[in-house]
């Protein structure tokens, strides 16, 4: 069941109306654009782990098993072991775990799993994650101009790294 659903048409509206995303206020710059593979919402950050946003969703909404497709790029790729990009924090920014894109790779955070594509700057790129907490999988499928699922990695997320925060019922 979809919960919520973001087009970033000059706006941060869930069409879905289930949940409130904002802004964070160390976001240097942000606003919107439209190419070839559709509209999108971009951010600058000089803080150390990043700008971005947060999602509110009802408690009554979120599980432990759900999936997320996101659609990321990134203007520059550091040398080895400088560049860590976080592209999903379910800690509230109280920790580094979470899900990253590092040295032109996908990889989660604590842990080694690590996907097997490079992906090169300035490049939009889709992905999906799933995790199933019956088995406490986190899959990450990276998705081709063609609509298909390709497996990057499977992270053993036993510690619920993966798991969003869940703060209060609104």
């Amino acid at each position: 069941t979809l919960i919520t659903y973001y087009q970033f048409d000059d706006n941060l509206d869930d069409s879905e109306s289930n949940a409130t995303l904002t802004e964070l206020a160390t976001n240097a710059t942000s606003g919107y654009g439209n190419n070839a593979t559709g509209s999108y919402w971009y951010w600058t950050s000089s803080e150390d782990r990043g700008g971005g946003f947060q999602i509110d969703i009802p408690d009554n909404l979120i599980t432990d098993s759900y999936s997320i497709g996101v659609r990321f790029q990134y203007n520059e790729i550091g040398a080895p072991g400088n560049l860590w990009e976080k592209i999903i924090d379910y800690q509230n920014r109280t920790s580094d775990n979470g899900f990253y894109f590092n040295d032109g790779k996908i990889r989660f955070y604590p842990g080694t799993a690590e996907g097997t594509n490079q992906y090169v700057a300035d490049t939009p790129y889709d992905l999906v994650v799933t995790r199933n907490g019956d088995n406490n999988e986190f899959i990450a499928y990276i998705v081709d101009e063609d609509g298909y699922l390709t497996l990057e990695f499977t992270y053993d997320d036993s510690d619920g790294n993966g798991n969003p925060i869940i703060v209060d019922n609104k």
